[in-house]
């Protein structure tokens, strides 16, 4: 085995940048993600495959196809280091738990879109809005569509809804421009919002109200603020939405995600694009020309006198005090093909490396990256190999 030390310009890091796709489609209180019309999530033993209904995604997709009373769940154990998990208050886990107790924690841990409305002229219940009027007011230097009071609308009081995408979905921001939502009643399309112009602002593509906008994206918060009230059915169609029977507006998207709304005709579509970033080590293991050429491979050598080829040599001699020692040697096999059948080819040093190992400063071996398939080196050869690790 040789060890080699990295060189500066060997060892780097880099960020690997993906935008994973999301596509949702909401009809009488389903919601279908990717989709995902199957009805193959049910296990040989839970009745959900990971324990979560169609349209959640599990954050770590543990449980899967356990008994529902053998879950397996976190916990930690109440002791001088005060750890704890976030889901216990602060004042809970000093006054309700003894030392040594055990607190735990359940799994699966899911998450899917929701919807939230609030019908115009009431201040009073909206401490959703209300938490994103700083977030909001900080981009209106991208589009005054963003203010939260302007002479566009009060967010305050307007009707407005909101949809709420956590972040499981599209890791540290939805991508610019990606965001596509779409309106159908009896499954013609009515409506049809896209960020035309990369600003958040979503812009009706459907209608006489086409170049109106919707309602705006706040891409790195995870949520559709829609403020659209004109009738996207242009007069043609009225449906109970929110609990009232009123004509299809772009507020009302997604109504029948709670699953207490059923508005029977109407559909609602989303996909959007979504921005996760992986820091990568990228090392550059080198395998310098007639280096390497011995093999840890046990039937490499063998102790048999040296061939006709002159592959190894039978035995070395020391001599001092008058004494004479014989030192039998392992004869290296010759692997080298001939073009020629029953013919051996004239012996010549190749190794096949398939794998490489990875060592800390302590010279502990701390990773293996093995080959696909075996790469062939002789004396002349030199490789460089490129190792990928996401960190």
């Amino acid at each position: 085995m040789s060890l080699y030390k990295f060189e500066e310009n060997s060892v780097f890091v880099n960020q690997m940048e993906a935008n994973p796709y999301s596509h949702f489609f909401v009809y009488s209180g389903e919601i279908i993600y990717n989709k995902d019309v199957s009805t193959g999530h049910t296990g040989s033993i839970a009745d959900f495959l990971n324990h979560t209904t169609p349209g959640n995604l599990s954050l770590y997709e543990y449980n899967v196809d356990r008994p529902s009373d053998g879950l397996i769940y976190p916990w930690v154990e109440k002791t001088s280091t005060q750890s704890n998990l976030k889901t216990i208050a602060l004042d809970s886990y000093r006054g309700d738990f003894a030392y040594g107790a055990t607190i735990t924690g359940s799994y699966p841990l899911t998450a899917s879109i929701s919807k939230i409305y609030r019908v115009a002229g009431v201040n009073s219940d909206r401490p959703y809005v209300a938490a994103l009027k700083n977030t909001l007011d900080y981009y209106i230097n991208i589009s005054q569509h963003y203010a939260f009071s302007s002479s566009l609308g009060d967010k305050s009081s307007q009707e407005i809804g909101l949809v709420p995408v956590p972040s499981i979905f599209y890791g540290s921001a939805i991508r610019k421009g990606s965001v596509n939502l779409k309106f159908y009643i009896t499954g013609s399309l009515v409506g049809h919002l896209i960020d035309d112009n990369r600003n958040g602002a979503l812009i009706e593509q459907l209608g006489t109200n086409s170049g109106s906008v919707g309602g705006v994206v706040l891409y790195n918060e995870g949520f559709m603020v829609l403020t659209g009230s004109w009738d996207i059915s242009e007069g043609d169609h009225t449906e109970v939405y929110n609990g009232s029977t009123v004509s299809p507006a772009w507020v009302h998207f997604g109504a029948s995600m709670s699953g207490s709304i059923t508005c029977p005709s109407s559909s609602f579509e989303m996909h959007f694009e979504g921005t996760t970033k992986t820091p990568v080590l990228t090392m550059l293991a080198h395998a310098p020309r007639a280096e390497l050429n011995y093999s840890s491979n046990p039937t490499f050598a063998s102790e048999t006198p040296e061939n006709e080829n002159g592959c190894g040599i039978e035995e070395t001699f020391y001599t001092g005090s008058g004494t004479i020692w014989r030192e039998p040697q392992k004869q290296v096999f010759n692997t080298m093909s001939s073009s020629y059948a029953l013919h051996s080819a004239s012996f010549e040093h190749q190794t096949f490396i398939s794998s490489i190992g990875i060592f800390d400063e302590d010279k502990n071996l701390v990773g293996i990256a093995r080959m696909a398939r075996p790469v062939r080196k002789q004396l002349t050869d030199e490789y460089t190999f490129k190792l990928k690790l996401d960190i």
